[in-house]
């Protein structure tokens, strides 16, 4: 009696648990007993009569038109169901995400002799039960209980008795095969399902061509080029929509011309000839000539023919693609195009299949083998294995060798993987060699099935590669670093790690002013040059953006600071870049392990220690330390604090006098900007201006610092009542090379009603040379607005008497370095005069800054230096102040 309770769910898991009895049942078979098995009428035939039913199903594909494939499949199902004693088949397409389960095949015994044509039928209450027969693989089951359940209608074939489950996968979708019978009980022996299985093979390798010569149709139906096809006697036997477009004729006409009848009376000898020598030689051709349309135009038109062979009925086509180049012709234009070449052989089976006696002799061999190597599969027949692994094998030949005698000693099937030669490259196989036995039970014969895999093993390797591999620059990713870095820290404790956290300095402006395209090659170039620097055994790594690490096992932090040198010292050398040469420094934090480092703790001390780097002037290398740790957290408060501190009117601007070295008199200011904090009072920028350049805050402390100063300084100049008073400001590297600073420069002197040739811009050599190029425009365009220009710190920065010779300076600051001791050492005197001299002979005014003895300032004006700064005459003032000193 039928229990209605029972679902499909349930079936299937009684389902699989007696399929697992049964698989113990067959463990304690005797000979005998496999012996009576196979001698029961409608049970499965023996190993030999199942290959030879396999290979005649597989032959049966070989030339089967697209259009017949799945007839081919509906008869082949009855065929396997056969050996079995089954009394149907059916193959199913599972879609569980579109609640749906379309039968593509079938096959019944009481259709037998009346085949009905191929079944589509649409199901969806069985989607999820079927995908879950899928997912456990080969299923027998022997004995399945009647179900009563709301659905059992949608598949009559699960009231069968016994069922065969085969699970197939066909361009990565989930396809299930079911041979079963529903009057009586069927064994379903190994034998059987390895020929079952086989067959699913094939059937997964049919329905993919299948598809293949579908998508080929619609290519033909749907493709934008006119295309024709004629027999030799020269008759259209079809054409597509384009033809007909471009022709001028409606689908179904009686008559339609082809490119010889339009032919422009000029240009019907180029035609001819053409396709005469295509039906001579067989060889594809294309031409070029001119057609006369019905629109009473004359076209130029490209024709490529070529001849395709129908593989079943042998019938000869002269297949030809036409296309318009009218516009291309008349603009004079000749587009090189590839031929276009038809091949009409219909694929032999994809797999390779051979089969092979006991002493390695080739009974049989499918025609793939003619893909994969020289020979036909009629030069195999007879043939030894050894000569079969000469062909094709190479180097695989002893291992595959080594797997077939595997398989006749011990009877079971074996899975090797094999790379054979080709005319196209290496190609990779997955083979299988299945046992056939004798009608003793004995291994008679080995079948070896081999599918290309080739890409499938490329793409593995591509993605295995990617995983570990920065994509931009080949070097290790922050994957691979993170995971070496857990292993040495897990390891002896002899030799912690030590990890290089490197930055570029201003990398973003190189991509702003000069293009990614450059900025992703200097990234390559500079991970490159730190690769070839580090010691073997190092790993150097990309963490992202402009971050590189490299880890370097058992190095000791004043080790670490020399191979941070060399780093830098190799990423500083100029790269020369499509005409542009570009200097690219680095900032570098240096990191040691100890007993309570993670990975995650030693990345993070090692970025502090960049970031220190960063703040205290980039180009440089610090180490973390605990003070670092203090100072750091001190400038992330710093940091918190500075944001926004213009718009909560924080910042402010204090004037230095620039005065007459002889007598005192003012000449000018220096604007420089204060912070005026709500608890520590005035902070000199110098404190400061590091963290706001580093969390990039600059571009907007820089704008106020511009607008700031001169709308100022036109106070200052209108209250002194001087209107050729000076003023200096400071520009930094952020604010230099943003692309709106000269316009903000012009705007804010024109606001101000000031003379342009009263302001004077002052920048370090390093800030020009952020950007070499940039900069020259920059210059040139202040320049042309009347802006004075002054490079400051000079002394200290790259190559001060190339920038001086290269740029538009007017004036030299001295820095104050060489000023502190000019008094009292005579090398920093003769130095400061031979500066003067130098500005002298360039035509450039010279300023002194830092100057605060009297001593000081008789030795720079007996060395004539007029100009100066400094603690000496005042110190920075409020603009109030300042006026009220000088008023």
């Amino acid at each position: 009696m039928v229990n209605p309770a029972l679902n499909l769910a349930d079936s299937t898991n009684m389902a699989i648990e007696a399929q697992t009895a049964q698989r113990n049942e067959l463990d304690d078979i005797t000979d005998a007993d496999v012996a009576s098995r196979l001698s029961t009428p409608r049970t499965q035939s023996d190993t030999s009569d199942l290959a030879s039913v396999l290979f005649d199903v597989a032959q049966s594909f070989v030339d089967v038109a697209s259009t017949e494939t799945l007839n081919v499949i509906n008869r082949a199902l009855g065929r396997i169901c056969a050996p079995a004693g089954a009394e149907f088949a059916s193959l199913f397409n599972i879609s569980v995400e579109k609640d749906s389960i379309v039968e593509i095949a079938h096959w019944d015994i009481e259709d037998e002799g009346d085949i009905p044509p191929p079944i589509v039928r649409q199901l969806s209450k069985l989607a999820e039960p079927v995908a879950t027969l899928h997912e456990f693989g080969v299923i027998r089951l022997e004995e399945l209980p009647m179900i009563d359940h709301e659905y059992v209608d949608e598949l009559s074939m699960f009231s069968a008795r016994s069922v065969l489950v085969i699970p197939l996968d066909v361009a990565g979708e989930a396809t299930v095969m079911i041979v079963g019978s529903r009057t009586r009980s069927v064994t379903w022996v190994d034998s059987y399902v390895d020929f079952a299985q086989a067959f699913g093979s094939l059937v997964e390798r049919v329905l993919l061509r299948l598809r293949r010569d579908t998508r080929i149709n619609q290519v033909f139906e749907h493709g934008p080029l006119a295309t024709l096809a004629e027999d030799w006697s020269g008759r259209i036997v079809d054409a597509n929509p384009a033809y007909l477009t471009l022709v001028g004729v409606e689908r179904g006409a009686t008559e339609m011309p082809s490119i010889a009848d339009l032919a422009h009376p000029d240009d019907r000898s180029i035609i001819s000839e053409a396709v005469e020598a295509v039906r001579d030689d067989g060889q594809a051709r294309s031409y070029k000539a001119r057609v006369l349309l019905a629109d009473g135009l004359t076209r130029w038109v490209r024709v490529h023919c070529a001849v395709v062979t129908d593989p079943v009925t042998a019938a000869v086509t002269v297949v030809s693609v036409v296309e318009d180049v009218t516009e291309l012709h008349r603009q004079g234009e000749e587009l090189a195009r590839s031929e276009e070449r038809f091949r009409g052989a219909v694929e032999a089976m994809p797999a390779l299949i051979v089969r092979l006696d006991l002493d390695g002799v080739v009974q049989m061999c499918s025609p793939e083998i003619s893909r994969m190597s020289p020979v036909t599969p009629e030069d195999l027949i007879g043939e030894s294995l050894a000569d079969l692994m000469g062909i094709s094998l190479g180097q695989d030949s002893a291992v595959f060798q080594r797997k077939i005698t595997e398989v006749i000693e011990t009877g079971e099937r074996i899975d090797v993987e094999l790379s054979i030669s080709t005319a196209q490259g290496v190609m990779r196989l997955d083979a299988r060699a299945v046992p056939e036995f004798d009608e003793n039970g004995e291994v008679g014969s080995v079948l070896v099935m081999a599918l290309d895999v080739t890409e499938q093993t490329h793409l593995a390797a591509e993605l295995a590669h990617a995983a570990t591999h920065d994509t931009l620059t080949g070097i290790a990713c922050r994957s691979v670093l993170a995971s070496e870095l857990e292993t040495h820290l897990s390891g002896p404790t002899d030799k912690p790690p030590t990890l290089l956290f490197i930055d570029l300095d201003y990398f973003k402006v190189i991509n702003d002013s000069m293009g990614h395209n450059i900025g992703d090659e200097v990234l390559r170039v500079v991970a490159k040059r730190i690769e070839s620097h580090v010691r073997p055994g190092d790993r150097a790594a990309r963490l992202g953006g402009d971050e590189f690490a490299v880890l370097s096992p058992g190095l000791s932090a004043s080790e670490a600071l020399v191979m941070a040198d060399r780093l830098r010292t190799a990423i500083e050398a100029p790269i020369v870049l499509e005409g542009a040469t570009v200097r690219q420094t680095v900032s570098i934090g240096v990191a040691c392990a100890d007993v309570s480092c993670d990975s995650e703790a030693l990345l993070h001390r090692a970025d502090q220690a960049m970031y220190a780097a960063k703040t205290k002037g980039r180009n440089r290398c610090e180490v973390f330390d605990e003070g670092l740790l203090g100072e750091m957290n001190r400038r992330s408060a710093l940091e918190r604090e500075l944001f926004n501190a213009v718009e909560r009117n924080e910042m402010t601007m204090h004037f230095q006098p620039e005065v007459r070295l002889r007598d005192g008199h003012i000449l000018g200011v220096e604007a420089l900007l204060r912070w005026d904090h709500p608890r520590r009072g005035i902070i000199d920028a110098e404190e400061f201006i590091g963290v706001a350049e580093a969390s990039g805050m600059m571009h907007e402390i820089g704008r106020f610092v511009i607008e700031e100063s001169i709308a100022r300084h036109a106070e200052i100049a209108a209250a002194l009542g001087r209107d050729d008073l000076g003023l200096r400001t400071n520009l930094s590297a952020p604010q230099f090379v943003g692309e709106n600073t000269v316009d903000l420069v012009r705007d804010s002197v024109e606001a101000a009603g000031l003379d342009p040739s009263l302001v004077c811009l002052e920048m370090t050599e390093s800030v020009v040379m952020t950007d070499p190029a940039l900069a020259m425009v920059s210059l040139e365009r202040l320049r042309r607005l009347g802006i004075q220009l002054a490079i400051d710190d000079f002394g200290v920065g790259y190559s001060s008497l190339a920038n001086l010779r290269t740029y538009p300076f007017d004036w030299i600051k001295i820095d104050k370095s060489f000023v502190a001791d000019v008094h009292r050492d005579n090398d920093c005197a003769a130095i400061v005069e031979a500066v003067v001299k130098m500005a002298a002979a360039m035509d450039l005014g010279v300023v002194a800054e830092g100057v605060e003895h009297e001593a000081q300032a008789r030795v720079l004006l007996d060395i004539d230096v007029t100009r100066a700064q400094g603690l000496l005459f005042s110190k920075a003032l409020p603009k109030d102040e300042l006026i009220e000193r000088y008023r």
